[in-house]
């Protein structure tokens, strides 16, 4: 049977399992394990759901109350009742003071682990004395052997709704942060005498008026330090609320819960009162609920509501980190961070804000490739956060100076890191914070450097270099083109001439590099730099003479004074390779990937991310040729080394796809569902349902549908990935989907619908590509082939010659799928009784197909057309072996694919 998906493992799991389950688990290792890690997660899961149902069941199953009567204190009403405990307003009848009493619901049937935590609170809130903690007067037990307690009775209302009656009012977020850092003072006393809160909620904080708040409720509190005692937490119990949890909270080990604990809370309180809504989405499952506190950071506060403003911002990112150790390091630092935001001073949470970035966004993106766009992100941060926003901490000359300095030393550093990594930006990564940061810091550098243009150049440089390689070319174009007018520089003359490249501004990029090429007469790495770039304007150009002279000068020279496994030389022989790939030269593409997996074998590189990358780069490439069997080794060790090294989990997912979707064309399905549903699942966590790398998998599943014969789930498949495209408004990929649906629906004789689907395409990629455009060319070719089975002749060879144009404008008339559309145009002038003109485009067809084919059956398939012509032509003599060698070649791929 097909193996269950972990969806269908954790449905299961909860249940008795079928027969054929367990049959298939006593065989399957690798869904054994799957099940026992599910298992585990529900043990959890069922342990956190439970908790304070045991404590309700347990006062459920209680004998009726008894009526409550302590000696010297009589009640007046009933305040509060939850599941352990209530609460009365009472008399001390000797004083006449106001109380609050609490006493144990289940009184003497209470459990032995109630009764020792009831005990706790007496001790523990003994120890403290505090304006904002609620103080104890008395304790003791009732006749009916039910514990109490005797506290200060507190005229207020729990916090939530206290800042829900300010909300609205001009200074309604000053007043709930000073409320805030009340909190902060008071749980900061307790852990000073070594207790842990654990519960701190909105129920357990009062507010005398709408000025003083009271922290209450230590009913699950645990200590620390010499002389503390063992609580009543069990392993894997969890203890606290899942609102204001902190990630250890759930971890199912009370060791790792210390007061950065309660400094969670605090951050979690503050971000729900400020927004009115919860860090984490509390109304799915526990399961999902705990992820979530694991898992997800809550959306940036001034998001929701714009009104708070950066430096809460700051102050709440910092308090909300999953890993302890980032976090404010104590509910005093927290609070002193609130005073001074109260007070228009300076807050730490920004000082610290771009070191912690760096190495959050490094744990994300491990792989090199992102590290160029977070080190210049972080150079940004740091030089403008520390030398603007602390403008106001001293006098402007003394700071301005010390802007400087500081400038110049963080300006050395980040970018003698971004020279030392990968400058591209990661594929397919999540560079939503990347962006946030960057727009930050380019509004923040506004005329904060005018006494100082050569840091304002680099700065800007850099931001603009960045805003590049996430194709934000208008964001680029600002920054780049401001940094060119504070003075001369080969480096913003190249990053110009990167951006005039991507604006297909070919004539401009090529003045701008070849100034670099002279200007960098002593710096021989830096010039082959601009001459790469070079080379790739000749290529988008179209003068691939000039292109592969250029490319392959860059990277040879790389290798000669670097070496062959430097990265740098690495990178140019990629683009190289690339180039070659369409238009090879006498090496051909496969000799210039054979010498990259050569280099790749330097110890040095022997765990690199970029080894990783690139075996999953030329893993693919062999499977567009075909060479299944190559491309699965290549495709499986970067699967298996990115998995090795923790790569994140999307980069994990774009090489499961992959390795299944050369699978699926060995034929091996079952693996290939596997990977495909373990991808899907991890970029359905990462990005959301509707993502486009989403999308890029379910084509893929739409593959896997196809080669099974299973046309009509392909077609579905292809369905869902284009909707997803179009509520991204990603053009391209809309256009291939609908070209694909096209071809799908022309396999299942369906020739009306699919030219429908085809113009939908075509009128699609007019309006948002242009008329021009090669990317036209798929979609031209299969209208072509369309309207040849519906017999309209004339219009079909129109769309084939208009894809031929498009195509040889863009890549040369020596690219294989120019021969494909010649091998199409040939099919449409055969139908027209034209054969002398059909077998001209067939002979160019064949020709550059038997350079470029994707294997045998490719290649003969053009031939077989080109017999054809020659059959009409009656040269009976020249049709009869190529027909007889393309039989042979048929056959042998049929046979290979049944044995398969």
């Amino acid at each position: 049977m097909t193996c269950p998906s972990i969806r269908e493992l954790e449905a299961m799991a909860s249940g008795t399992l079928p027969e054929e389950i367990e049959a298939h688990l006593e065989s399957c290792a690798r869904c054994r394990a799957r099940m026992e890690h599910v298992q585990r997660n529900e043990a959890l899961m069922a342990e956190l759901a439970g908790m304070r149902r045991g404590d309700l069941l347990d006062a459920f199953d209680a004998p009726p109350e008894q009526p409550i009567e302590i000696t010297g204190y009589r009640l007046v009403s009933e305040l509060h009742r939850g599941g352990q405990g209530v609460i009365h307003k009472a008399v001390h009848e000797s004083s006449h003071r106001d109380v609050a009493i609490k006493t144990l619901l289940s009184g003497r049937h209470a459990t032995e682990r109630q009764r020792r935590r009831f005990e706790r609170e007496v001790e523990l809130v003994a120890r403290l004395r505090h304006p904002g903690i609620v103080t104890l007067y008395d304790s003791g037990v009732d006749e009916a052997g039910r514990p109490w307690l005797a506290m200060e009775y507190i005229r207020g209302e729990r916090l939530d709704r206290a800042v829900e009656r300010l909300r609205g009012q001009p200074d309604w977020i000053r007043r709930t942060v000073d409320l805030m850092a009340q909190v902060c003072e008071a749980v900061n006393h307790a852990h000073q005498r070594g207790i842990i809160h654990r519960d701190l909620k909105p129920a357990n904080i009062l507010v005398e008026g709408t000025s003083k708040a009271r922290v209450l409720d230590f009913g699950v509190a645990k200590t620390f330090g010499q002389g503390a005692r063992p609580d009543a937490t069990m392993t894997s119990e969890f203890v606290g609320t899942l609102a204001y949890a902190a990630p250890e909270q759930v971890s199912g080990d009370p060791d790792q819960i210390d007061i950065r604990t309660d400094v969670y809370a605090i951050g979690a309180m503050l971000y729900e009162l400020l927004t009115a809504t919860s860090t984490i989405d509390v109304t799915g499952s526990v399961a999902d609920v705990v992820r979530a506190i694991t898992r997800e950071d809550a959306p940036r506060a001034s998001s929701i509501a714009p009104e708070i403003g950066r430096e809460l911002d700051a102050i709440l990112e910092r308090a909300l980190r999953k890993e302890r150790e980032s976090r404010y390091q104590t509910a005093g630092e927290l609070g002193e961070d609130l005073r001074r935001f109260l007070a228009g001073e300076p807050i730490e949470a920004r000082r610290d804000q771009s070191t912690y970035l760096i190495r959050k966004l490094v744990r994300r993106h491990r792989t090199p490739v992102a590290l160029g766009a977070i080190a210049v992100v972080l150079l940004v941060l740091v030089v403008v956060v520390m030398s603007v926003l602390y403008s106001k901490a001293t006098t402007a000359e003394r700071d301005a100076r010390r802007q400087r300095e500081r400038a110049v030393e963080h300006l050395a550093f980040y970018r003698d890191l971004f020279d030392a990594v990968d400058p591209d930006v990661a594929r397919g990564r999540d560079n939503t914070l990347v962006r946030e940061l960057l727009d930050e810091a380019a509004v923040s550098i506004q005329d904060r450097f005018a006494d100082d243009p050569d840091t304002e150049r680099e700065i800007r440089t850099l931001i603009g270099r960045t805003y590049l390689r996430l194709a934000e070319l208008d964001r680029a174009a600002a920054q780049l083109d401001r940094a060119a007018t504070l003075a001369p520089d080969d480096d913003v003359d190249q990053a110009l001439g990167e951006l005039r490249l991507a604006q297909e501004r070919f004539d401009e990029a090529e003045r701008l590099l070849r100034g670099v090429v002279e200007a960098r007469t002593d710096d021989p790495l830096g010039q082959l730099e601009a001459i790469g770039t070079l080379g790739v304007v000749e290529w988008r150009r179209g003068d691939f003479d000039q292109a592969a002279i250029l490319l392959r000068q860059a990277a040879e020279q790389r290798e000669a004074l670097l070496g062959p496994s430097h990265l740098e030389t690495i990178r140019a022989r990629v683009r190289l390779a690339a180039f070659v790939k369409d238009h090879p030269d006498e090496n051909g593409p496969a000799d210039e990937w054979d010498a990259l997996l050569d280099a790749l074998d330097h110890d040095s590189l022997a765990e690199h991310p970029l080894r990783f990358t690139i075996l999953n780069d030329v893993g693919v490439w062999f499977a567009s040729l075909g060479e299944y069997g190559r491309a699965e080794g290549l495709l499986r060790e970067s699967l298996d080394g990115r998995m090795r090294l923790r790569e994140t989990p999307p980069l994990v997912a774009e090489s499961q796809t992959n390795l299944a979707n050369t699978l699926i064309r060995l034929g091996a399905f079952d693996e290939a569902q596997h990977l495909l549903e373990d991808a899907i699942e991890t970029k359905v966590r990462y990005y959301g349902e509707t993502h486009s790398l989403v999308a890029s998998s379910i084509t893929s599943l739409a593959l896997f549908h196809y080669q099974q014969g299973r046309l009509d789930e392909a077609s579905a498949m292809l369905r869902r990935a284009l909707l997803i495209y179009v509520a991204q408004h990603n053009v391209e990929r809309v256009f291939d989907m609908r070209t694909n649906l096209a071809a799908m629906l022309v396999l299942q004789d369906r020739n009306q619908e699919a030219l429908v689907e085809v113009d939908e395409a075509l009128s699609w990629g007019i309006e948002h590509l242009g008329d021009d455009s090669h990317r036209l060319a798929p979609a031209l070719n299969h209208r072509a082939r369309i309207l040849l089975e519906l017999g309209r002749l004339e219009e079909a060879e129109a769309d084939a010659r208009h894809a031929i144009r498009v195509l040889v404008a863009y890549h040369g008339d020596h690219y294989r799928y120019v021969g494909i559309v010649h091998q199409s145009l040939g099919a449409i002038l055969l139908a027209q009784e034209r054969p002398a003109d059909a077998l001209a485009a067939l002979d160019h067809a064949v020709e550059i197909i038997d350079d470029l084919a994707n294997g045998e059956v490719e290649r003969h398939s053009v031939r077989v057309t080109r017999a054809e012509a020659l059959v009409a032509l009656e040269r009976f003599d020249e049709a009869r072996p190529i027909l007889e060698e393309a039989a042979r070649v048929f056959d042998e791929a049929d046979a290979t694919r049944q044995m398969e």
